[in-house]
């Protein structure tokens, strides 16, 4: 067989062709691997700034409702069950701090629900924030304390399913208690 010299030149144009595509596709890839490389490290800089901006033994205060009043009135108890009295069911209420302080998913499932909706984003506080400081890096003053009242019903709720304040009243009793852990004093209401 006879070499023909056009079919020569023609694989030789196409080897040209193919090696100069696949030359451009391999730096299109390293490019592209360079500017995540790039945009990694950026990630990775801002992550050290932020975990060295945030202050060691960070404390988060409260404003002790809970270790104050034993029916739990002055904290969150939404979508527990509530006694015929407004206050939360006290087994409920223990499920749920339970379960936030175990991070576990099936404790958040065992919690005791006072009706048929679920429980919104219980699990929120346990999530990263990857765009800007992390929720648990900032600090909030505690709330005002909430001074208990004898009944929900003395002020006018109508059910249990927790505060809902009557009409024409601002809201329910509350005092700032922001003194109280400088001072180390108890509230009075």
């Amino acid at each position: 067989m006879q070499p023909n010299r056009r079919k020569f030149l023609t694989q030789v144009g196409a080897a040209t062709i193919a090696a100069s595509v696949i030359k451009v596709e391999a730096q299109a890839a390293t490019g592209s691997n360079q500017r995540a490389n790039e945009c990694a490290k950026l990630r990775r800089d801002a992550a050290i700034a932020g975990l060295q901006a945030t202050p060691q033994n960070l404390q988060h205060p409260n404003n002790e409702d809970e270790n104050l009043y034993p029916n739990k009135i002055g904290n969150f108890s939404k979508g527990l069950p509530h006694n015929n009295d407004g206050t939360v069911v006290l087994s409920a209420y223990n499920a749920l701090v339970n379960a936030i302080n175990s991070g576990r998913p099936a404790d958040f499932d065992a919690i005791p629900l006072g009706g048929t909706r679920g429980l919104t984003n219980p699990q929120s506080g346990l999530a990263f924030d990857l765009q800007g400081p992390d929720a648990h890096a900032l600090v909030q003053p505690p709330a005002g304390v909430t001074c208990a009242v004898p009944s929900l019903a003395a002020l006018g709720f109508p059910d249990a399913h927790g505060p809902a304040f009557p009409a024409g009243t601002s809201g329910a009793p509350h005092r700032d208690r922001s003194a109280r852990g400088r001072e180390g004093g108890s509230p009075s209401c």
